[in-house]
């Protein structure tokens, strides 16, 4: 059974924790106060000026399970169909953003408390095209796996996207 209390904690907590990332490099970000689809807006602060838009990014939060064999842990997110294949790409971008089980924190690993793969919508079709996540009917699951090294899904390697918020731009 799904504890949806503690899941909407953990959601909140996730999008206080990716406002801040995205604040601690100079971006400015908007959170609407109805959900209309998308958790946050970011522009970067040069571009607040000029009539850009800002980006939607939409945050799924993950809570960590420690592995047995190897330093590291699993976290699963949620990705509705819905959203994923709408028709208005609107540069949307993903953060999903696990948190790190108390007994795998260390200062080695990213400081502890959350890591995250911050991902754009079209790139992350892509790879699902080539495995990434399980196909359910109405959303696609995706199990990450973070290690100190790499963050893994299906040996999809997405290191390259980890804790990178300053790829959004």
């Amino acid at each position: 059974m799904v504890d949806v209390a503690g899941s909407r904690l953990l959601g909140r907590a996730a999008e206080h924790v990716v406002v801040a990332e995205f604040q601690l490099r100079g971006y400015e970000v908007v959170v609407p106060d109805l959900d209309c689809g998308v958790d946050l807006y970011v522009r970067s602060a040069e571009m607040a000026g000029c009539g850009r838009e800002m980006k939607p990014v939409q945050v799924k939060a993950g809570r960590g399970v420690g592995l047995k064999r190897v330093h590291g842990f699993r976290a699963q997110f949620r990705l509705p169909w819905k959203q994923l294949l709408g028709s208005e790409d609107g540069g949307l971008v993903y953060v999903l953003i696990g948190l790190c089980p108390e007994e795998v924190i260390e200062p080695r690993f990213g400081g502890g408390g959350w890591e995250s793969i911050v991902i754009s919508r079209s790139e992350l079709l892509m790879l699902m095209e080539l495995g990434l996540g399980t196909q359910g009917e109405d959303q696609l699951v995706v199990s990450l796996t973070f290690r100190r090294d790499r963050v893994t899904d299906h040996g999809i390697d997405l290191q390259w996207y980890r804790n990178w918020y300053e790829r959004v731009f």
